[in-house]
């Protein structure tokens, strides 16, 4: 991974001063077919980094079953998505959420996590579930299954040494 800081203002790539001019591609809602023109076109405009989202219930259909590599549909395959950004000589955003928001449902979260802990889910002050169905961020439950999702997401990133950044949670408390 690259060594990336943030000084006087600048982000520092390397040891070297650099402007990121980044473009956002979320490639779980494009034909695998149309990935690379996408990240061609990208690069074309003078685009040196990409950033997109990592859906939780994208890659996490079914409770304990992630697919990182396309084997139960091919615009799964973030791991052949990464490699063609790094061969394109792009550098990562990397957003794995959990919430992403991106006007998904559930803010990216699966559906099946709802099923699986409903105690943490948030409650409003008269302890009924928030309308929003969020959960708590704190909740000891919630984190277990965050840290697994993380845990499996951090084994994709060790793979790829052009993602710069990483950004966890989008819009925190947008929803409560």
């Amino acid at each position: 991974m690259k060594k990336l800081e943030f000084r006087n203002g600048k982000f520092i790539v390397d040891g070297k001063d650099k402007f990121l001019f980044s473009a956002e591609v979320h490639y779980f809602r494009l034909e695998l077919g149309t990935w690379y023109d996408r990240l061609i076109k990208i690069k074309e405009a003078g685009f040196d980094t990409v950033s997109f989202y990592v859906p939780w219930f994208w890659h996490e259909p079914e409770s304990g079953v992630f697919d990182f590599s396309g084997f139960s549909t091919p615009r799964r395959n973030l791991i052949g998505f990464l490699d063609m950004v790094s061969n394109l000589g792009l550098n990562v955003i990397f957003k794995p959420g959990p919430y992403v928001m991106s006007e998904l449902k559930n803010e990216g979260l699966p559906n099946w996590l709802y099923d699986s802990i409903p105690d943490a889910i948030a409650k409003t002050l008269k302890g009924e579930f928030h309308p929003t169905r969020v959960f708590s961020y704190l909740h000891p439950d919630y984190l277990r299954y965050v840290r697994r999702w993380y845990s499996q997401v951090a084994d994709v990133i060790r793979k790829f040494e052009n993602i710069i950044m990483i950004q966890i949670d989008n819009e925190v408390g947008m929803l409560q």
